[in-house]
């Protein structure tokens, strides 16, 4: 009898040590850091999060952690805002002088390098997630509790603003 009561009692604790590790996992999980020497300047880095799903050909979508200059930083959603494909970073790429870009490989929408629209179908920028650096400790922080929508398209909003007045 003691060894079933003990065996209860010793379940119990590591059940509630599990559920403790899991919420301090997830309270971490909350703010991604990434060394800040991992994502070159004027490059990109792909990091996966499974926690947003799967674009439509069934891969995790991610990040594109992307340092366009020194003390900048973007992260933005992989997936396309009008097609739900995942698009590619293309540091060779151009379009109308701009360089390097991302590029929906689905339905052909270009993005600059901070995930807003140059063309294409969509009508507005990647989705992103406050992102900061952080010079002293050498590190990137991103908040990927805070998605946000990407900008209007320049067309998009002139169309919002009413002729007239």
């Amino acid at each position: 009898m003691l060894a079933i009561v003990g065996a209860t009692v010793l379940l119990v604790a590591t059940a509630a040590a599990a559920c403790t590790v899991l919420v301090l996992t997830r309270a971490q999980d909350d703010v991604l850091t990434l060394p800040l020497e991992e994502v070159r300047e004027g490059g990109a880095r792909l990091v996966p999060l499974s926690r947003f799903g799967a674009d439509d050909a069934g891969r995790p979508p991610g990040l594109w952690v992307v340092r366009p200059g020194e003390g900048a930083v973007a992260a933005l959603l992989t997936i396309d805002p009008h097609s739900g494909c995942r698009v590619e970073w293309r540091a060779d790429g151009r379009f109308d002088g701009v360089s390097p870009i991302l590029r929906d490989p689905c339905m052909g929408s270009i993005y600059d390098a901070s995930g807003s629209l140059l063309a294409g179908p969509a009508t507005r920028g990647l989705d992103r997630f406050p992102a900061t650096v952080d010079s002293e400790a050498r590190e990137i922080a991103i908040d990927i509790t805070e998605r946000q929508p990407g900008p209007p398209s320049p067309a998009s909003r002139d169309e919002a603003v009413p002729a007239g007045d």
